[in-house]
């Protein structure tokens, strides 16, 4: 906190005047700077990517991110897929909500996209 002892009176309660609306200030300032970055960080972890199956059209599709190279899944416009790996090399992919999880081979296709078993998303995406 600011001395204002032995300042002058108007000094003073003009100091006080400005540090409570500046406090203020500067707690919603940071409060909405969290706000912000908790939305950006939301939006990196849904990516819009473009997915096929079984060498079938592109179509767009959603990646969602929860930890990066080891938990996600693809949305695709007629199905999900959720996707996990341990780190020691084996992926395992499993149909949303069927629960049950089959290991897949990863290979990159002639067109650069990464491909499990047949399904492949094409586009900008963290691999770890």
């Amino acid at each position: 906190m600011l001395e204002t002892t032995g300042w002058p009176s108007t000094v003073a309660s003009a100091l006080e005047r400005v540090r409570r609306p500046l406090g203020l200030a500067i707690g919603i300032g940071g409060a909405l700077a969290m706000l912000l970055l908790s939305a950006a960080l939301a939006d990196q972890q849904r990516l819009q990517l473009r997915c096929r199956t079984d060498q079938g059209p592109w179509q767009a599709c959603v990646m969602r991110i929860e930890a990066v190279g080891e938990r996600w899944s693809l949305e695709l416009p007629d199905d999900s897929f959720d996707f996990r790996h341990d780190g020691s090399g084996i992926v395992e992919m499993s149909r949303a909500g069927a629960g049950q999880w089959r290991p897949v081979t990863s290979q990159w296709s002639p067109e650069h996209a990464l491909c499990w078993n047949g399904l492949c998303a094409l586009g900008q995406f963290p691999l770890d």
